[in-house]
């Protein structure tokens, strides 16, 4: 890029730049918009159903929390269902043009570009070069486990707008002004609604990142920059309050808390070796690969492949900038280290006698909340993306020719993209649908659905079916059920056994199967 480029100028060939890369980076998803839900797990019907569920509660008036459309006719709590109300919001917002599983397919390919543009601002904050900014928002968009975790996790996944958050928090303390705080309050907020999860790892993050960031360049606290840091964390605390709420209600209504977080880490951490190890999709290298996936437990879905492109740039990074690369390192190591869990697992076996830092803080909210300490790599990705682009900025400048530095450039990103493929990425095909099932959207009078066989599992399915006729169901699927939500089916024989085949009792009276029927079942 020539120097003369006017700011508007260098981001829409940025801009455009990041989409062409998505493009191939997630091929075919662009060309297959409407036959299926990009994923490579069923959890995906979950997440069509949050977006019907969101819009359906928010245009009828009712709580958002808590619904009688599964488990009826008592209903479920919905505090700690996994939503991402940030994704539903972009995808109605498409939904304007497209249906509804167009509109699903790009809130999810947005993802790509916005957060490669977002590290591309960040980068070029830092070290000044467009080359190494343009690097790093390579290396953060698609990194591996941003990639993966798209394929089912929407609030897993959403991580473009944590740059511009660290951009913003940065531009604060360099200059307190109330517009970079609410933009870093912004940021923050669509990253909290976008999923709770991303926050607390973001949050944790920016604890560790920050001090050592002052240390490296000498900075002072100085009271408008506390004023302005304290402004952004309780902003963004305050207005994600609603997240809460509803679990605090649920806590006072005699909800256990640990149903609404986990204790049971094992096997939730990452594996050592798939830090080093590219994804099972890459087309190449993929194949052979996939013996070795299959014992590394959660990382066969959620792969957290670093690239050894990207070790090798932001070694040199540290290497050339010791002092300014502080913060960054020590803070993608510590979450690194914290995503390792409360054991070293490697390849498949977990070391009891290698106890890591994890295991003081996994029974420790908001530690306990995160469900797996596997996704501290979400986070992981950005300060190597910087780390990275000290080590680019460091080389190109050796280059004398301009041509020669955006030839380097090009091949660099080539070669990244390339060890980060990950193609074809996956679709999920939509379920065969009968036109019995289309046409009970048009009943008059609601009658509850009893989907069988009875599951978890095949639950998924019927979620997605319900988008489509609307009917309230027997049972249903929660990121984290509450016991009570199967009151109704345990204490109806008939229901009972049709849950638990493998537990059958006598055949059931038949006043269990009037009081289905009487129940609109």
């Amino acid at each position: 890029m020539k120097r003369s480029l006017r700011p508007w100028q260098e981001l829409t060939i940025v801009t455009l730049g990041y989409a062409a890369a998505a493009a191939v980076m997630t091929y075919p998803l662009l060309f297959q918009l409407h036959t299926g839900l990009v994923s490579h797990s069923t959890d995906v019907w979950i997440l069509a159903w949050d977006n019907w569920w969101i819009q359906h509660a928010l245009s009828s008036g009712r709580n958002l929390f808590y619904t009688t459309s599964m488990f009826f006719p008592a209903g479920v709590s919905l505090a700690s269902h996994s939503f991402s109300f940030t994704h539903t919001l972009i995808s109605s917002l498409l939904q304007i043009f497209t249906d509804p599983i167009a509109a699903y397919n790009l809130g999810i390919w947005l993802i790509f570009p916005v957060a490669g543009l977002g590290m591309y601002l960040l980068a070029r904050h830092v070290t000044q070069s467009r080359a190494a900014a343009w690097v790093a928002g390579l290396l953060y968009a698609f990194a591996p486990y941003h990639m993966t975790q798209a394929l089912g996790h929407p609030h897993l996944s959403y991580v473009q707008f944590i740059p511009f958050a660290v951009l913003f928090i940065l531009k604060a303390i360099e200059l307190p002004r109330a517009r970079y705080v609410a933009g870093a309050i912004a940021m923050l907020v669509l990253t909290a609604y976008a999923g709770p999860h991303i926050l607390v790892v973001t949050l944790t993050w920016l604890a560790i990142f920050l001090p050592f960031d002052f240390i490296a360049h000498k900075r002072r606290l100085q009271r408008p920059v506390l004023l302005a840091l304290s402004s952004i964390l309780m902003g963004t605390l305050v207005l994600s309050l609603p997240l809460v709420l509803p679990a605090v209600v649920d806590i006072a209504q005699g909800q256990s808390i640990e149903e609404l977080q986990t204790g049971e880490f094992d096997n939730t951490q990452t594996d050592a070796l798939a830090l080093f190890v590219p994804t099972r999709y890459h087309p190449v290298f993929g194949e052979a690969l996939t013996t070795i996936y299959a014992d590394l437990s959660k990382n066969n879905q959620w792969m957290p492949y670093l690239g050894w492109l990207a070790l090798l740039l932001s070694a040199t990074g540290v290497i050339v900038q010791r002092r300014r690369s502080i913060g960054w390192l020590v803070s993608g190591l510590s979450c690194l280290v914290l995503a390792l869990g409360p054991q070293l697992r490697f390849y498949g076996v977990t070391h009891a006698d290698i106890p890591l830092p994890f295991a003081l803080l996994q029974n420790v909210f908001p530690f306990s909340f995160l469900r797996s300490p596997d996704r501290f790599n979400i986070i992981v990705s950005l300060p190597l993306a910087v780390l990275a682009a000290y080590g680019w900025a460091a080389l190109v400048q050796r280059l004398a020719s301009h041509g020669a530095r955006i030839i380097s450039t090009a091949l660099l990103s080539s070669v990244i993209l390339f060890e980060y493929l990950s193609v074809p990425y996956p679709i999920m095909p939509l379920p065969e649908t009968s036109p019995f099932v289309s046409n009970l959207a048009n009943e008059v009078e609601p009658a509850a659905i009893l989907d069988l066989p009875m599951g978890r599992n095949p639950a998924k399915t019927y979620l997605y079916w319900q988008t489509l006729h609307h009917q309230p169901l027997v049972e249903g699927h929660v990121s984290r059920t509450p016991a009570r939500a199967y009151d109704f089916i345990e204490a109806n024989l008939a229901l009972r056994d049709l849950r638990h085949p493998d537990q059958l009792s006598d055949a059931p009276p038949v006043e269990a199967w009037q009081t289905l029927a009487q129940a609109g079942i």
